[in-house]
């Protein structure tokens, strides 16, 4: 069964097509192929730029990814430096021969925990890396469909005229 006019119109949340705007051109597009042809035709003509929008809206998903891999870098790089910095005075530390036994080992299990530390940093930072992949992956196949939906309604849009 295809869509009717008004079953697109509600699932929206819109009165008429000339009020999609940018947040509807996910939802239209998955809906496209399950559209009465020219349901489909009436609304893709309201919105004439829509695979610019599509293509808009993936390049401010990407600042906002560029943006996070930015604060993710700067963070890691900064947890990195302070252990880094620990660790060269634990060293300094313990070249000194006024510093008793236990307190070399102290210095010594410090430097350890650091390193022990710096290793769960790096797990994390490439756990959120993948996840961040996982995610522009998803994104990417998503707009793939979503331009196929729409330049396959547009092609059964064409052979129907």
């Amino acid at each position: 069964m295809m869509l009717t006019e008004k079953q697109v119109l509600d699932q929206l949340g819109i009165r008429d097509f000339r009020s999609i705007k940018k947040t509807h051109v996910v939802g239209l597009a998955s809906m496209l192929d399950k559209m009465n042809p020219e349901v489909a035709k009436k609304a893709i003509e309201q919105f004439p730029n829509f695979a610019n929008t599509v293509g808009e809206m993936f390049s401010e998903y990407r600042k906002i990814i560029d943006k996070a891999l930015e604060s993710n870098d700067s963070s890691t790089r900064t947890v990195y430096e302070t252990y880094k910095k620990e660790i060269e005075i634990c060293n300094e530390l313990i070249k000194s021969n006024e510093i008793t036994f236990e307190n070399k080992k102290y210095l010594l299990d410090r430097i350890h925990e650091c390193a022990i530390a710096i290793d769960k940093k790096d797990s994390e930072n490439k756990e959120f890396l993948f996840n961040v992949i996982k995610t522009v992956a998803g994104v990417f196949v998503f707009g793939v469909c979503i331009l196929g939906a729409v330049l396959g309604a547009n092609s059964k849009l064409n052979s129907n005229n």
